[in-house]
């Protein structure tokens, strides 16, 4: 039996993964679905295109009569990590194709632009964007105090560099810029 091909236009690429905000569509999961790149390595793509329908009609669940197109069309996509798409596919009696269409259709809607789903979604984005400035400010405050205090008699420095350390660690301090986190990590070595 000759394996079906997969073959997707850059659009249909463009389509799944733009909706899928990065994340596995399995409902429980928050796995990336692409990895960001560091300072010796690329991004590198750690999801897959899983097919509702199968990419063939023997496949997991296969529905003989679609065409080839249709097999491979936005619509019958869904992006999830390796894991997720290894169980779905490989205990496909348990994931029906219903079941992943209302999956896609509740993952995809968080990043359509107007519907509830997203509109809620950057709320909560512009809320934490708003802590988490609030909280760099509050950072900065006390970085600045440190640095200005670090000379005076009986000032503990390094009491008061671990306890800022330890309020950005455990998220007292949200933080949005990693070089104070990667700093303070390091002075703590």
């Amino acid at each position: 039996m000759a394996k079906a091909t997969r073959n997707y236009s850059d659009k249909t690429l463009k389509l799944i993964f733009g909706l899928s905000g990065n994340r596995c569509a399995f409902p429980t999961c928050t796995k990336s679905l692409i990895e960001d790149g560091t300072e010796i390595s690329e991004a590198t793509v750690t999801g897959n295109i899983c097919h509702i329908y199968a990419a063939s009609d023997n496949g997991p669940r296969g529905k003989p009569g679609l065409k080839k197109n249709e097999r491979n069309a936005p619509n019958n996509l869904i992006l999830m990590c390796r894991d997720h798409h290894a169980i779905v596919d490989g205990q496909w009696k348990d994931y029906p194709a219903t079941q992943l269409l209302e999956w896609k259709a509740k993952h995809e809607s968080q990043y359509k632009q107007g519907s509830s789903e997203a509109i809620q979604r950057q709320g909560e984005m512009q809320q934490l964007a708003y802590l988490t400035e609030i909280s760099d400010q509050q950072i900065n405050s006390a970085l600045a105090r440190i640095i200005q205090a670090r000379h005076l008699n009986g000032f503990m420095l390094d009491n008061e560099v671990a306890n800022l350390a330890h309020r950005i660690e455990k998220a007292e301090l949200l933080i949005s810029a990693k070089r104070t986190k990667v700093f303070f990590c390091a002075s703590n070595s």
